[in-house]
């Protein structure tokens, strides 16, 4: 927004007051006291979220008065009132015809209050006489006193003496810290719905990596968010939920890194390299709550395993490219977290989605929540690439053999088709609530009698409360995940 080197702070101020400040659309009165009459003006707010964390409003003076010290006079109403800054008794009038307006927009218990120019909205950041440390960046500086909506996440210790009893006065910024905690306003992406949810992301890196990330790969890709209050950024898939919008975000930021489409090319393959190598550090940090009157956070969320991730995404690329003809993996591996929603009423329901996007970007074992979709009375089978997907996952992340995978595969399948042929789900049913190995051992052997399936015998070589070298459970979510789905597959969706 400046470029670099040095600024006055006057100049920061006006040029990022000019960026947050948005006409709404609407229309004020105020009244002209050197023409003696009211004049329309165009009202303003604060750039849509940021209005929810900056609360400065304009310190316009006003003149306050009732409408008992109102008398009609011509075609105006004379009103007599005061100046609320010196209290100097003025006389203003009103005409007839927009009485009842100005009664509706300005009337609160019985007074008025009309500004006495067009209010403007500004930001002024107020130096100290003294010098001394700033507490982000710790350089000696002059320093202003830190506000909130400097930054949203900013605790006044002494608001909070039993939080925080060894600290005492106030938080204090140098100018350069505190103009870039404004800036950081025009940088976020954002996901909003109404009030329900705000979902807003933001990086942390050197300055010179986060400026490379910002104007060669997100900023050509920020959607126009003029007239747009949903969001700010093209998303794989978004919802309620904060990490399945953040993976959605970084499927994305995945996508571009590999097809370099609406970026710069050298920064895209600059930022492959740098993530695929882990040449620095990349941390995206991500604030979720609900709207108000303000902003309520319910979650912050930390990723910044990005290189692991980064090397999965490869390998599931690898995986699914020739599932078919014509396979689009791109296409395939978000679409595959996509279809993790089921139907309630008029509306779906993400919360097994995010469920499963949280175990990934934890590098945890999200196979647990793949079992719980599927037997889901509102499940229903998997996409073309979710076991492919899932199987790099298990092998990779969960350390299953990839000869055990498909062992599992071939038998759950196996088990699956059984059971739809013979129209029963006693055997799904009862390996899916098995609760310990005792109960899961039981199952196998009533897959032998009930449905005439031989049962490898590696599958019941147990050490301790482990089966092929991974927790017994492991393996039995494993294969009531491949036995569901082939019988969903045979029994819903046509196939053998």
């Amino acid at each position: 927004m400046l470029g670099e080197g040095e600024h006055e702070l006057e100049e920061g101020l006006s040029r990022l007051s000019n960026y947050l400040v948005e006409r709404t659309g609407n229309v004020g009165y105020y009244y002209d006291l050197d023409e003696g009459k009211l004049k329309k003006y165009e009202l303003e707010n604060w750039k849509y979220p940021s209005n929810y964390f900056i609360k400065v409003v304009p310190q316009t003076d006003k003149i306050r008065f009732s409408w008992n010290d109102c008398k009609e006079s011509g075609d105006h109403l004379v009103c007599v009132g005061a100046k609320k800054s010196t209290h100097e008794k003025l006389s203003i009038n009103i005409p007839l015809d927009i009485v009842d307006e100005v009664k509706k927009k300005y009337t609160k218990k019985g007074q008025v209050e009309l500004f006495l120019e067009p209010p403007r909205r500004n930001i002024d950041i107020s130096i100290g006489k003294r010098k001394g440390t700033c507490a982000i960046c710790s350089t000696e500086d002059y320093l202003v006193k830190g506000k909130q909506w400097m930054y949203p996440f900013l605790v006044d210790p002494s608001k909070f003496g039993n939080f925080y009893s060894h600290s005492k006065g106030m938080v204090n910024l140098c100018p350069r810290c505190a103009l870039a905690g404004l800036a950081a306003y025009t940088k976020w992406i954002y996901v909003i719905e109404g009030k329900d949810y705000l979902h807003f992301f933001m990086f942390h890196s050197d300055l010179r990596t986060l400026k490379d990330l910002y104007e060669g790969m997100l900023k050509p890709i920020f959607l126009e968010n003029e007239g747009n209050r949903r969001r700010n950024f093209s998303l794989k898939f978004s919802g309620k939920y904060v990490h399945e919008t953040t993976m959605g975000l970084i499927l994305t930021l995945f996508e571009r890194l590999k097809t370099q489409e609406g970026v710069d090319r050298d920064i895209a393959q600059m930022f492959s390299d740098f993530i695929e190598e882990s040449r620095g550090e990349l941390h995206l940090f991500v604030a979720s709550g609900k709207l108000g009157n303000a902003f309520n956070m319910s979650n912050l969320v930390e990723f910044s395993k990005f290189n692991a991730l980064y090397r999965l995404y490869n390998l599931w690329i690898d995986a699914v490219k020739n599932i078919f003809e014509d396979a689009k993996p791109l296409k395939i591996i978000p679409g595959v977290f996509l279809q993790f929603k089921v139907k309630i009423g008029d509306r779906w329901e993400t919360l097994i989605r995010d469920k499963i996007c949280w175990k990934v970007l934890e590098f945890d074992d999200p196979l647990p929540h793949i079992e719980e979709y599927l037997y889901d009375p509102k499940g229903s089978q998997l996409r073309a690439g979710t076991l492919h997907i899932f199987e790099v996952y298990a092998k990779e992340v969960l350390n299953v053999e990839e000869k055990h995978i498909k062992m599992l595969a071939a038998f759950g399948h196996e088990i699956g088709k059984a059971s739809a042929e013979k129209r029963s789900m006693d055997v799904l049913y009862s390996m899916r609530n098995a609760k310990n190995l005792d109960e899961f051992l039981r199952v196998l052997n009533d897959i032998n009698f009930k449905l005439g399936l031989t049962v490898n015998e590696d599958l019941l070589k147990i050490d301790k409360d482990r089966i092929l070298g991974v927790p017994w459970v492991r393996i039995k979510i494993l294969l009531s995940i491949y036995a569901m789905n082939t019988y969903l597959l045979i029994t819903k969706g046509g196939g053998k």
